[in-house]
């Protein structure tokens, strides 16, 4: 309990928690902005839903290709900011045809942001089989916080829009923190 309670391993397990929050932002907002006023229905969130998973595991599958090239926490910056830009981008366009293209940044951040963070967590208490898991958790208890916060706040100061905003924001912000907290470390 006390080497998880050291603050630079909470300052990392927060920051992977904001990252994951864009990804409940998005689980939140899609029915919510994909609706009749816009012209969609809840077979576009269906469709929507189902083709950036779909799109997602062809890159989850490549990303050993790329993890031993590129520093983990970059590419975990990289995937926030693609994911991100995929999350704010959604209440946008909910009524166009160019929310269709969307699923490809949604795919490939995601893909970044939901695989990469698994084994960075693993791979701080690599000595204590099973912290991992327990940090996974962690992890996600914040960044569903965080997105709740998003959600609350920007519903109610100005609607789904700052939301997505907001989600993207903090999601970026969290990959930042993690990718300098790792640059000090190194």
């Amino acid at each position: 309990l006390r080497e998880l309670a050291h603050a630079p391993l909470e300052l990392r397990v927060l920051a992977l928690g904001a990252v994951n929050a864009a990804g409940t932002v998005y689980m939140a907002l899609l029915g919510l902005v994909l609706t009749p006023e816009v012209g969609r229905g809840a077979a576009d969130v269906a469709l929507y839903a189902g083709i950036t998973a779909g799109l997602e595991v062809p890159f989850m599958l490549a990303m050993p290709l790329v993890i031993g090239r590129v520093a983990r926490t970059k590419l975990i910056l990289l995937g926030a900011v693609i994911y991100s830009t995929h999350v704010i981008a959604l209440p946008l366009l909910a009524g166009s045809p160019l929310l269709w293209l969307m699923t490809l940044p949604a795919a490939i951040g995601g893909a970044i942001t939901l695989t990469l963070p698994i084994a960075y967590l693993q791979d701080l208490l690599a000595a204590r089989p099973g912290t991992g898991a327990s940090l996974m958790a962690l992890q996600k208890l914040l960044g569903d916080g965080l997105a709740a916060a998003c959600f609350v706040l920007g519903a109610g100061l100005s609607g789904y829009g700052l939301v997505g905003l907001m989600g993207g924001v903090v999601a970026i912000l969290g990959a930042a923190a993690l990718h300098l907290a790792d640059a000090r470390r190194t």
